[in-house]
């Protein structure tokens, strides 16, 4: 996400529904956020915490689906411009039960 309106757009109505927001615009940073909840949730067993990740269609699938594999994240939201190739994005959502798909078009 950066600063551009429909980014800014979708950061309000993200800090309206859920308790925290971070924003990563490198893989690694997140990965290693990722990580440390689940460090946390090992420790503290009561009040495990889960993640939403929303990701920008730009990522590459086998950095999603790695992100998939952990159990601190609940769902991943791809969030970007409509794709063309939607057949092969309606499979690897059909083949990752926490990811969802969600376009937005530019005019």
């Amino acid at each position: 996400m950066n600063n551009r309106p429909d980014s800014i757009d979708t950061q309000i109505r993200l800090k309206n529904v859920i308790n925290y927001l971070r924003i990563f615009d490198q893989v690694d940073a997140c990965e290693r956020y990722i990580k440390r909840i689940g460090e946390m949730n090992n420790i503290n067993k009561i009040n495990e915490e889960k993640l939403l990740l929303v990701i920008s269609t730009t990522v590459p699938f086998p950095i999603i689906s790695y992100f998939h594999g952990f159990t601190q994240v609940k769902d991943i939201y791809i969030y970007g411009k409509s794709k063309t190739n939607s057949s092969v994005i309606q499979q690897f959502v059909k083949n990752h039960c926490k990811v969802y798909i969600q376009y937005y078009n530019i005019l």
